[in-house]
């Protein structure tokens, strides 16, 4: 009887899965009778669009002719009005009137004895109608039977969003600049159009909880159309009869010194509840001169929703400046006659090798193999010179490094390295990750790579114009491909630039415009272009590295006796595993993480659940939620059975055979205060193959992109539109039907950054072949855990 339900139960477990592949089956076949249809609709609309075309073809081709033909016939009325003068103009009568008013009577005998000499009368048929040009040779198009790697992004440019508010409660009437109106923007519901003549009814509408002052100055950046501009420079008494009014009214009053002299702006502050200064030395200052310990400090920070990766339509075009950058004016044609011609070494950094190192075994598959991917001797790529990007090179790394002849962009005499103050993050002496600087090396190196060409050839410009409003700017910082910083640069503009994810080389001394500087400074720029792994690394590294404004806030505002309550965006972890050493490896991927998540979901397969919690609990604090499967299941059906256990405001999922970096969660969770996105993860990503050494990079091009093609393995997603969704009962691939599922539900996807992520497939497939550039038979994670 046993051996009968066991039989029973089997076939039982093999008509489910059978069903669950069948529907799944059908669900696939339905998309795809959908896209047929969806095809079939736009085939017809595109013949209707030909005959449309062909038929204007025909209109303009008639419409030519006819004008080559009225074109003819005035060319043939001319010449006939021409032959017509001739002939009066040679007529004897014609002639003889010449004669006679000479007064001589032999000239007049010779011209009536003179023969009259006409050319023959025009013909019509002589002035037929020019031919049409025929049309230019077209190249055959080949046709392209390769379906896309990756979808179409959603959107692609940056646009100033609207919303929403961090804190919707608090009504804030604010005397800012354009920057700080953008940076305080999303944290309040904020009040900047009123002047000295209207304050009054602008309380009385309002009822603002707070009213908050910067030092504003004058130029394009001013705000409040630059009404307060006298009252703040002690002019008037307007500023000081709002101050008051708001103290009798009970609205807490708060003054930021945000630049500027202190002793200017002192008279001013003195009228104020609360004064911010920018850093620690400053906020000393100003207890000294105020004579109170009312003295907080507000660093230089950004705000995600405007200071993001998400790029400017365009693209970044060019190498801007800013600060003193270049001592004296640029030469008119700078840089196109400085441009050096390639070298053949000099293009190996920008093609790459074709072998793989000697004993490596070279992918299944075909690969496109990007720079960095296995050099052969006597090369030198981004990818494989740095051993870790973002890292400052050593004197034994073999061969010259991208970006090295910084003495160049220094100038010819700067000597030594040293950061000034806009390199180093704000409020600190700490250096920024991520902010080259330059230094004195004697030259520009030999065999440098010459990449980056189209970029030079645009001319070399200021970030920041005389009458660029602050939207402009925010289109600047995302246009440069490479910012020269001054030795005095703005910190609060480098701030914002590493936000936005822009490169950023500090110099230590402006560049001298004689013409050995200048090539100095082109070939540092060129290399530095030319290494775009390592850039690309070095600028996320600076984005880590700023702070924003919304956590600085908070005690600010609590110290003006306001309540400050924001959603803190709570993280569960929910991954699903079949043995213990995928337990210990997810474990230990957890508890690597700089941002801990507060639950952690565990669905185990073959594994006892006491055990199992026993030992999640000795490596994780927070909360611990565990189940067993019971009978086999897939690895789709067991995230979501972990999914509906989830009780956090964000949901991450985590696969138990991937690596993960130390900042993964802490980098993807602030993604959700700069995108208005329901779910973030990667697209493109490291993948290491271990049965051949071979490192990849999937979807490169793909990052920070409303794009729906996420790994499953890389989703942080908001809880409920991840349940709503739900994760298909499939083994590997349940995240390829998610994708499908929001776009066919229009739900935005962003597509974060390649950094803190490594895939580790258990074999290689077509899909991870087919959008992969070849890095190297080399580690991932140099590469990845930066």
């Amino acid at each position: 009887m046993s051996e009968e339900l066991e039989s029973t139960r089997r076939a039982l477990e093999a008509a489910v899965a059978a069903a669950s592949g069948a529907a799944e089956l059908t669900r696939l076949l339905a998309d795809y009778q959908e896209r047929l249809a969806a095809a079939a609709v736009s085939e017809a609309e595109a013949f209707t669009r030909l005959k449309e075309t062909e038929a204007r073809l025909k209109s303009a081709e008639r419409q030519a002719t006819q004008l080559a033909k009225n074109l003819a016939e005035q060319k043939y009325q001319t010449e006939v009005a021409l032959w017509r003068l001739e002939s009066v103009q040679e007529s004897r009568w014609s002639k003889l009137g010449d004669a006679i008013h000479t007064k001589k009577p032999g000239e007049v005998a010779r011209t009536l004895r003179a023969p009259i000499s006409k050319r023959p009368a025009p013909k019509r048929a002589d002035f037929a109608p020019a031919p049409l040009d025929p049309p230019p040779a077209v190249a055959p198009v080949a046709p392209n039977t390769a379906g896309p790697a990756v979808s179409t992004a959603m959107d692609e440019h940056f646009v100033v969003p609207k919303g929403p508010l961090t804190r919707p409660y608090l009504t804030v009437a604010a005397i800012v600049d354009r920057r700080s109106e953008a940076l305080f923007r999303y944290e309040w519901r904020q009040v900047t159009n009123f002047g000295p003549d209207n304050w009054q009814a602008m309380l009385d509408q309002h009822r603002p909880h707070l009213l908050f002052v910067e030092s504003v100055q004058t130029g394009p950046l001013q705000g409040n159309g630059g009404r307060w501009l006298e009252e703040l420079a002690g002019r008037t008494r307007g500023l000081r009869d709002l101050v008051e009014e708001c103290g009798r009214r009970g609205i807490r009053t708060v003054f930021w010194h945000s630049g500027g002299p202190v002793s200017v702006s002192v008279p001013v502050a003195s009228y104020f509840d609360h004064v911010l200064a920018t850093s620690e030395a400053r906020a000393r200052e100003w207890r000294a001169a105020l004579r109170h310990d009312r003295v907080t400090v507000l660093p230089v920070a950004t705000q995600p929703r405007v200071h993001n990766q998400i790029p400017a339509a365009g693209g970044r075009t060019a190498v801007a400046l800013l600060g003193t950058a270049v001592q004296g004016a640029l030469p008119a044609d700078f840089p196109k006659p400085y441009l050096p011609t390639p070298t053949t070494g000099a293009a190996t950094l920008s093609t790459g090798a074709a072998a793989p190192t000697a004993g490596a075994a070279p992918t299944p598959g075909a690969v496109p193999q990007s720079a960095g991917a296995a050099p052969t001797a006597g090369t030198a790529t981004p990818s494989t010179t740095a051993p870790r990007p973002g890292a400052r090179e050593g004197a034994d790394e073999g061969g010259p490094r991208p970006g090295a002849a910084y003495g160049g962009v220094a100038s010819g005499t700067a000597g030594g390295v040293g950061r000034t103050g806009s390199s180093a993050m704000p409020g600190t002496g700490t250096p920024r990750p991520g902010v080259r600087e330059s230094a004195d090396e004697g030259g520009p190196r030999p065999g440098a790579a010459y990449g980056g060409d189209v970029l030079l050839a645009a001319p070399w410009g200021p970030l920041i114009t005389p009458k660029a409003t602050y939207d402009d700017l925010l289109t600047a910082y995302r246009s440069a491909a490479l910012v020269l910083a001054g030795p005095d640069a703005d910190a609060r503009t480098i701030e914002e630039l590493s936000a936005c994810g822009t490169p950023i080389m500090q110099l230590t001394a402006p560049i001298a415009t004689d013409e050995d500087s200048l090539r100095r400074a082109l070939t540092s720029v060129q290399e530095y272009l030319a290494a775009e792994d390592q850039s690309a690394a070095e600028a996320h590294l600076a984005w880590r590295a700023t702070i924003s404004v919304t956590p600085l806030l908070d005690p600010i505002i609590a110290t003006a006796g306001l309540p400050s309550i924001r959603n803190a965006a709570s993280i569960t972890a929910i991954t699903a595993v079949s043995n213990s050493a995928e337990l210990d490896h997810v474990l230990a991927q957890l508890h690597r993480q700089a941002h801990a998540p507060g639950q952690l979901v565990i669905v185990a397969e073959g594994l006892d659940a006491a055990t199992v919690e026993k030992s999640v609990r000795a490596v994780h604090r927070g909360d611990v939620i565990v189940r067993e499967t019971g009978a086999p299941a897939t690895r789709g059906a067991a995230l979501d059975r972990a999914l509906r256990l989830a009780d956090g405001d964000l949901v991450a999922v985590l696969d138990p055979r991937d690596l993960y970096g130390e900042h993964y969660l802490a980098d993807l969770v602030r993604y959700f205060a700069a995108v208005d996105a329901e779910i973030i993860g990667k697209s493109s990503y490291y993948a290491h193959i271990p049965g051949t050494g071979a490192t990849l990079l999937r979807g490169p091009g793909t990052e920070h992109r409303f794009l729906p093609e996420l790994a499953g393995a890389t989703l942080l997603a908001r809880r409920p539109t991840l349940t709503d969704l739900g994760i298909a009962d499939v083994s590997d691939e349940w995240d390829e039907t998610l994708m499908r599922q929001c776009r066919t539900d229009g739900i935005r996807v962003y597509s974060a950054d390649r950094y803190s992520y490594v895939r580790v497939p258990p074999a290689t497939n077509e899909r991870l072949l087919s959008s992969s550039h070849l890095q190297g038979y080399t580690p991932a994670e140099p590469l990845a855990m930066i």
